[in-house]
């Protein structure tokens, strides 16, 4: 059953970085209903995604955008 999710990544900050993560997204099949991209510093960023999806696929995405390197921190909540 999909439910809808809100996911707040820290990390690196650059299009790279956002490249990936969406790509993860478009990978599992998973559309992004709200993406927000705020520079924290000029070495940092802050990813705010809400997206609807069952939860093995958004435990898959968000395992997957823990292994990236540039990522610091990933905070999921159900909406």
């Amino acid at each position: 059953m999909s439910k809808k999710y809100s996911l707040l990544v820290k990390g690196a900050s650059g299009t790279h970085v956002l490249s990936r993560i969406t790509s993860l997204f478009m990978k599992n099949q998973v559309i992004i209903d709200k993406l927000d991209y705020t520079n924290i510093k000029t070495d940092a960023a802050q990813f705010s995604i809400q997206a609807i999806s069952d939860e093995k696929r958004m435990n898959s995405i968000v395992n997957q955008i823990n292994n990236i390197i540039e990522i610091n921190n990933v905070t999921v909540k159900y909406i």
